[in-house]
Parts: structure tokens; sequence; C-alpha cells
């Protein structure tokens, strides 16, 4: 667990939150893979632990649920939470939108390579503890394949959302963690923080 966390087995990939926000429609269709973004030229790597620790920009670690087996978004119903979120994060906490990026799994985590795909999955602990904020993105929606609800509930039960936040939570405590689980709501998590992480230590 200690190599885990203080050791990125790869780099990471973030992207311009002003991109992501410009895309509109063209987030299902052209550029809602990390393969498509790195061949745009639109990808920003942090090579090693330091370089994402310290670096001069901030990173919003973004974890939620995929809302189909081969698709994460089908409908862009997380897209358009992520977007709004962003907004609210900028707003509140006085934050340059020209300093802010994205780090999201499938834009972030290579899907072709299944060898670089494991490294980056392996890195998800240190990921998620050294990004600026961590935004827990659970809009009420339902599972295309499935057809069975994914919300703030499901959420939580899936062990990879709950590794995520546990690793930021252990490093940064709760006061930079929000919660979208509404596409126009966003808020931070507050004092509310330590009853929503409590579930996750059964």
């Amino acid at each position: 667990f200690f190599k885990a966390v203080q050791m990125a087995q790869g780099a990471v990939s973030i992207v311009d939150q002003k991109f992501v926000r410009s895309l509109g429609t063209k987030w299902t269709f052209d550029f809602k893979s990390h393969e498509a973004l790195r061949d745009a030229g639109k990808l920003v790597y942090r090579d090693t632990f330091e370089d994402l620790a310290h670096g001069d920009n901030y990173v919003v670690f973004v974890s939620h649920q995929w809302l189909g087996y081969t698709e994460p978004d089908p409908f862009d119903l997380h897209y358009l939470a992520i977007c709004r979120a962003i907004s609210a994060l900028c707003a509140e906490k006085h934050v340059d939108e020209d300093e802010l990026y994205v780090w999201v799994d499938y834009v972030s985590i290579p899907q072709a390579n299944k060898t670089l795909q494991l490294l980056a999955i392996e890195s998800l602990a240190v990921y998620a503890s050294l990004c600026s904020y961590f935004l827990v993105l659970a809009p009420n929606a339902v599972h295309v394949d499935t057809l069975k609800p994914c919300d703030a509930s499901s959420y939580q039960r899936r062990m990879w959302c709950r590794c995520e936040q546990l690793c930021h939570a252990l490093r940064n405590g709760t006061g930079r963690m929000w919660i979208a689980t509404d596409t126009d709501e966003c808020k931070q998590l507050g004092t509310m923080g330590l009853d929503w992480l409590k579930p996750l230590l059964r």
C-alpha cells in the first residue's frame, strides 16, 4: 500500500478544463478517449510523483461510475455535471480557470494499450491523493446496459470509487472534496465529509 500511494507507475495524463468545456456534443462523438485527445495534442503529462505533487496547476480528480459497459457516459450526463461542477469550484475557490486541469479515467487512462492501462490503474491511489481537488460525480442516472440506477448510493458501493475517495481523504482530509449528485448542483462535502466517508470503512 505504501508503494501504491508514494510512486506513480506511469505518467499521469490531464486535460485543460477549458478544452473539455468547449467540446459540447463533440465530447461524445470525437474526443471521448485517451487516444483521441492524445492524437489531437490535448493531453498534458506529469511524469513523476513530484511533478504531480508540486506542479504549478490545479488538478481536479473526477471519480465516477460508468453508465455503460463500453461507454462511460453514453448520454453526456456526466459531461454536463463535470462542466457545471468546474464552474462552481472555480467561483467558490477563486481558482483561475486557465490554471485548472481535469483527470477523468477514460480520458486520462490509456484504453488501447493494456500494459500502459494497467500501469495507470495501479497508480490511481497516487493520482487521487495528489490532485488539488476531488470531485464525486454521482448524479441520478440509469445504466444503459443493466437498466439499474446509478446514483450516490451505487457510487458508494463501488470498490474503485471507495478506494479513490479514501486515498484523497487520508492524505488531504475532506476540505477539498466536492460532490455532484445532480447535473445542476455541486457542493463541498464540508461538515458532511466524515459522515459521507464512514460507510467506506465498513
